[in-house]
């Protein structure tokens, strides 16, 4: 297999869904790629079966001591406001989820400008017979987006970077932070075009806004990435949910008898489902059905600097 030019791989592109199909969505079990997903029953199972047991129990306890849970009547009040409570809680931590999932959306959409924006500047400033120049940038460009979201995710795949030269796919593949080496690496050959006098000075300033911006987008992803939600907040709610979920079963089971296994399920389902799906939207760099579009965004890229510098 030829190293500096190695076969592209075919694009996985997610598969769309439709928001508005309520049936396919309700009973969907799958994910895009038709493997089961992290459903918030799979992973809340043991809890689920403890809330059964423990439902289980207190129905039992009402049947045989109904005297112990007069005490408890007339609790509607404090379960509403605790409920109330950590409500906003909840919503606060899904919007501070997305906002992480959004901004990362931000980012891949200024890096796919800056990438089109870099492109159409080196057509225009480097002359159509510099060959060598011309293939450098429109391979640098790509692969910095493809460095991009392997670094963000388990790895570099140097399959997925095109090189024209050995050495410069060397120093990329010895490098720990493969996508900053590709930016200082067209930093070093704008640097160099000037010192030979292929492009003028203004043209040099000219270059710097997308590169730097190049730049400037892997420390936010990077921070995005490295930035979890503070250990103190999401131990305290995933504590609050479940206290809140015990003390259900306590005013259900006045009314509901047997049915307050299904009451509290339901509710301690809702609640921890919530709290799981903020977990995984504040991570949108993976490969699950939540995260971020990264190989259609890196497509586009690609397929944008190819043809305006025709490499």
């Amino acid at each position: 297999m030829n190293l500096l030019n190695p076969k592209k791989k075919k694009e996985e592109s997610p598969l769309p869904y439709n928001p508005h199909a309520w049936f396919g969505l309700i009973f969907n079990m799958f994910d895009r790629r038709r493997r089961l997903t992290r459903h918030v029953v799979a992973e809340l199972y043991p809890l689920i079966l403890f809330m059964v047991g423990y439902s289980i129990g207190v129905h039992f306890l009402f049947e045989k001591f109904p005297v112990l849970f007069k005490y408890v009547e007339g609790t509607e009040i404090f379960l509403s406001s605790v409920g109330l409570i950590l409500g906003f809680l909840l919503v606060f931590r899904a919007n501070t989820a997305y906002d992480k999932w959004w901004e990362g959306r931000k980012i891949w959409g200024q890096l796919l400008n800056d990438s089109r924006a870099l492109a159409a500047k080196m057509n225009a400033f480097v002359p159509l017979r510099d060959h060598e120049e011309r293939r450098f940038f429109g391979r640098m460009i790509c692969n910095f987006a493809y460095s991009l979201k392997g670094h963000l995710r388990k790895g570099v795949d140097m399959e997925e970077l095109i090189f024209e030269d050995k050495a410069v796919r060397k120093r990329v593949y010895d490098s720990k932070n493969k996508p900053n080496m590709i930016g200082s690496l067209i930093y070093e050959k704008i640097g160099l075009l000037f010192e030979n006098r292929d492009i003028p000075p203004e043209h040099a300033i000219i270059l710097d806004k997308e590169v730097k911006g190049f730049m400037d987008h892997l420390g936010a992803c990077e921070r995005i990435k490295n930035t979890p939600i503070p250990y103190s907040y999401s131990s305290y709610i995933k504590k609050f949910i479940f206290v809140y979920s015990l003390l259900v079963p306590l005013e259900l089971v006045i009314h509901l008898h047997l049915w307050t296994v299904l009451g509290t399920c339901l509710v301690f389902y809702i609640l921890a489902g919530l709290e799981m799906i903020a977990e995984e939207v504040e991570e949108p760099f993976g490969e699950s059905v939540n995260d971020l579009t990264l190989d259609k965004i890196c497509s586009s890229v690609r397929s944008s600097v190819e043809e305006v510098l025709g490499v």
